[in-house]
């Protein structure tokens, strides 16, 4: 059976009780985040795939992105808004969870860069400041690490010899400075990169809240600080001055909480071994091997 036909399923059926129509269903991704294109409204559904908190939490993180993000768009900030077709949720169905957003017209000639990303975060981030609510501290990471280490001995088959232990050790200090980093912290998009970026109408578009919190700015610029040393490019230097030992922080942590992450998801990893590749490649930057 497709394994997207319950969470499409139960995105239509929310979508019809709040009197919707909708007369077929597309579905655009089917990552972590299902992203189903229901038509004929310029509507999206994003029903999350691989949910490993208590149903109270999903809730709070999903209203927090929807709130967030409502407010960042009543002030002109460049993201993709909530739908304001229906309810945006989010709703619980059938034991998925589903929120609804706009689906803006995409100018398909336009695939954003890591550059425009290191633009556009830099006006994120001024906007974030200047509206992000009380957002909680490295939440997502500090929420996913202990749980994530304490099932680690199920994928130590797929890390290299001592990798596991490896990991546990470098954990400890690594929470204690998501607890108490020491800096100035701002409000975070929580997952920045070039896939999280909606060209439209001549403009860049953020989407993908779901790992908002609060943090040093650096936490940010990880996944383009990745980008930057793993393609030779130095398109962070041209947007943000980030503290070099901050950032060299914030990478290792979220490096472990991306570790967390694969370990939390549901599934077995033996069966998809991209999934095993990226967790060794999460465990080598948390080390420092690369």
């Amino acid at each position: 059976m497709d394994r997207t036909r319950p969470g499409v399923a139960a995105a239509v059926a929310v979508a019809r009780a709040h009197g919707l129509t909708v007369t077929a269903a597309e579905v655009l991704d089917d990552g972590p985040v299902l992203v189903v294109r229901l038509h004929p409204a310029p509507v999206l559904a994003h029903v999350p795939q691989r949910l490993s908190a208590a149903p109270p939490a999903v809730r709070t993180q999903l209203t927090r992105e929807v709130e967030l993000v409502g407010a960042l768009h009543r002030a002109g900030a460049p993201v993709v808004p909530p739908s304001p077709e229906l309810p945006p949720g989010p709703h619980l169905r059938d034991g998925h969870w589903v929120s609804f957003w706009t689906d803006v017209p995409v100018d398909g000639s336009w695939e954003p860069t890591t550059a425009d990303a290191s633009a556009a975060l830099a006006e994120l981030a001024t906007a974030l400041t200047c509206q992000g609510p009380d957002l909680p501290l490295l939440g997502p990471a500090r929420h996913d690490v202990p749980r994530g280490l304490a099932g680690l001995s199920g994928v130590a088959h797929l890390l290299g010899d001592g990798d596991a232990d490896a990991v546990r050790e470098q954990a400890a200090g690594l929470l204690e400075f998501a607890a108490a980093p020491g800096v100035a912290t701002v409000p975070l998009h929580g997952d920045p990169h070039p896939a999280r970026l909606v060209p439209a109408a001549g403009r860049l578009l953020w989407t993908g809240f779901g790992d908002a919190c609060s943090g040093p700015a650096e936490w940010d610029l990880v996944p383009l600080h990745w980008l930057d040393r793993w393609s030779g490019t130095d398109v962070v230097a041209a947007h943000h001055r980030p503290d070099p030992d901050v950032l060299r922080r914030c990478s290792r942590l979220k490096a472990l909480h991306l570790i967390a992450e694969a370990v939390l998801a549901p599934g077995t990893y033996d069966e998809a071994p991209g999934h095993g590749a990226h967790l060794r490649t999460m465990v080598d930057v948390l080390l420092e091997r690369r």
